[in-house]
């Protein structure tokens, strides 16, 4: 898994703010979304924010040892500007996507869950594992 939010950190001691373009200090850039990974004793604990979206926009997959989050983002057709133009435009309208490589995983317990605009994706831990693909589905929890 790489992140480039180290180095947007160290970038911001060389430069100020206004001497780069504004997609290189807004991390989301409108091509990525923010997560935590905890990892428990017997499962990883992984929390999407991604608001905006919605739950039939998410799909959740693992493959390879890898967890792929992919998440479409679509403004309403009279949000685009047709009617005016923008001063500012920061909201993403796309496909963002992101994979976090996890091993020994029970891939037939993987669960997801989206509530709030926050994805949370539990993935139990298995000595062994599979490389074969499974979906998982994303439903609400209950409350």
């Amino acid at each position: 898994m790489f992140d480039l939010t180290p180095y947007d950190r160290s970038w911001s001691r060389f430069f100020p703010e206004h001497v780069l373009p504004d997609w290189m200090w807004n991390r989301r850039g409108g091509y990525s979304f923010d997560v935590d990974v905890k990892e428990l004793d017997s499962c990883y604990v992984l929390e999407a924010d991604l608001p905006g979206v919605k739950m039939s926009d998410i799909s959740v997959d693992y493959e390879n040892r890898y967890l792929i989050i992919t998440a479409r983002q679509q403004r309403k057709k009279e949000d685009r500007g047709e009617a005016g133009s923008y001063l500012r435009q920061e909201r993403f309208d796309g496909e963002m996507r992101r994979s976090f490589y996890f091993d020994r995983v029970n891939r037939e317990g993987i669960t997801a869950g989206f509530n709030d605009g926050v994805l949370k994706v539990t993935l139990p831990k298995d000595a062994a594992h599979s490389d074969a693909r499974r979906s998982i589905p994303v439903n609400r929890p209950a409350d």
